[in-house]
């Protein structure tokens, strides 16, 4: 999607679903390589959401409409 929508703004779900609050990404080591995954306290099955997860998601994805219309956190368009 990035390679074919790359100048519109995406919403990156997974990279909500791996940051943590502080901005680290939460990773595993797989032969001597790290790959980004779910953050466990975002879960309680290691595959979906919980409500923390979903809490997450959610504020991500406002943050993103706000600056995809321009609008700032505020919601005054500064």
């Amino acid at each position: 999607m990035l390679a074919r929508f790359g100048g519109e703004p995406i919403f990156d779900l997974a990279r909500a679903e791996f940051s943590r609050a502080d901005g680290h990404v939460y990773q595993f080591n797989y032969r001597g390589e790290s790959y980004p995954c779910l953050v466990p306290e975002y879960s309680s099955d290691g595959g979906h959401l919980n409500q923390a997860g979903l809490g997450v998601a959610a504020a991500e994805f406002l943050s993103f409409l706000r600056r995809a219309v321009g609008v700032s956190e505020h919601g005054n368009g500064d």
